[in-house]
């Protein structure tokens, strides 16, 4: 009988299984380190090279889907062959998502609210580094805008880069950049009937007011920024007085400051005109008792205080002028030619009153008057 001579071999089995959610393109599967396979479309796929039974198998991702950005996960991906194809893999696929953001700077106000998509809100507190709570897929769209400009100061903040398709990284490149908005300062002048009138704001800006209306001055004020307005020169035979002098810009113009001009209380006297403040006028040529007449002051002021030296000048307030200041009493002195004087430095009758005379003093004595809009 002849030798018998069995020769036996090992099989190989393939390795295989189910790809699903893939969207995106490249993906390449590995086996054991080789063995690569794109994979074009969901459904079953199988390796190239088959693997002995006995032998382990490794089934890995090489390279992740892009165009959506996607991650694929391997279920059952190793094991050892046996005695048959191994078609128990399971590839899955997810479009991965990314954050949206940028940088603010400039920003001083609070209050600024950035939105995504029209919906995903993010508040904003101060400048560097952002990005909204919810992610975007990838190859979904981004578009971001101002929902709340910031406040006090007010200011515009605008977007840059702030539209696009997100890819497979973060968004880190939209900018917003505030800048503190400015605001004009004015308001409007009556009883303007010449030229001549001067407005100076507190930072130094003069104004010429022609006419009665409305006025405003050329440079702006930034908000959350002090603001006043004076007079600096009145129009002839004229006193202007403001309102709503000063105040605090806000996020608007600020049109609400009032000059109203009426006749001097001094220009009736044709005397020369100084003032002290809003509400006190010097009437600085020296005159005689006599010669003042309370129906040539307009309505409104009085003849608040006088001086009886026609050298010195009033202060500011009435109550505090100091020595040469008196008060008219309404009593009448003894004779003809004389009136009562009560100096606001020493008490009416005492026997301090200037000249001893129980203050009472000659008409013919040269005084400057003060005449007040209390």
């Amino acid at each position: 009988m002849a030798d018998i001579a069995v020769t036996c071999t090992t099989r190989s089995f393939t390795v295989g299984g189910t790809l699903s959610g893939k969207a995106g393109t490249d993906l390449i599967l590995q086996n054991n380190g080789g063995d690569d396979i794109a994979l074009a479309a969901n459904g079953d796929f199988v390796f190239t090279t088959p693997v002995l039974s006995g032998q382990p198998y490794a089934v890995t991702v090489k390279t992740q889907p892009n165009g959506p950005s996607q991650t694929c996960t391997v279920s059952a991906g190793s094991g050892t062959v046996t005695n048959g194809n191994v078609v128990t893999v399971a590839i899955n696929c997810a479009v991965n998502s990314f954050t949206v953001g940028g940088t603010t700077s400039g920003l001083l106000g609070t209050g600024l609210v950035l939105r995504n998509n029209g919906g995903d809100n993010r508040t904003i507190n101060g400048n560097g580094a952002f990005s909204f709570g919810t992610p975007v897929p990838s190859l979904g769209a981004y578009a971001v805008t101002v929902a709340t400009q910031p406040t006090n100061p007010s200011q515009t903040c605008t977007v840059t880069n702030d539209a696009g398709t997100v890819g497979g990284a973060n968004v880190t490149n939209v900018g917003v950049t505030c800048v503190t908005n400015t605001f004009t300062v004015g308001g409007t002048v009556s009883g303007l009937n010449g030229a001549g009138l001067v407005l100076r704001t507190n930072t130094g800006e003069d104004l010429a007011v022609p006419a009665s209306g409305a006025f405003v001055f050329p440079t702006r004020f930034a908000s959350n920024t002090a603001y006043s307005v004076s007079v600096k020169t009145n129009p002839a035979n004229r006193f202007c007085r403001v309102t709503n002098a000063a105040g605090t810009v806000t996020n608007a113009n600020v049109t609400n400051v009032t000059v109203v001009c009426a006749d001097d209380p001094c220009g009736n006297y044709g005397l020369t005109q100084a003032t002290v403040n809003a509400n006190i006028r010097v009437c600085t040529t020296p005159m005689t008792w006599g010669s003042w007449n309370p129906a040539l002051i307009p309505g409104g002021w009085k003849v608040c205080t006088v001086a009886q030296w026609a050298s010195y000048a009033p202060s500011a307030t009435p109550d505090s002028f100091g020595v040469g200041t008196l008060w008219i009493d309404n009593l009448s002195c003894n004779g003809a030619g004389y009136h009562r004087e009560v100096f606001s430095s020493y008490p009416m009758n005492d026997a301090n009153c200037y000249n001893g005379e129980n203050c009472c003093h000659s008409d013919s004595n040269a005084y400057r008057i003060a005449i007040c809009n209390p």
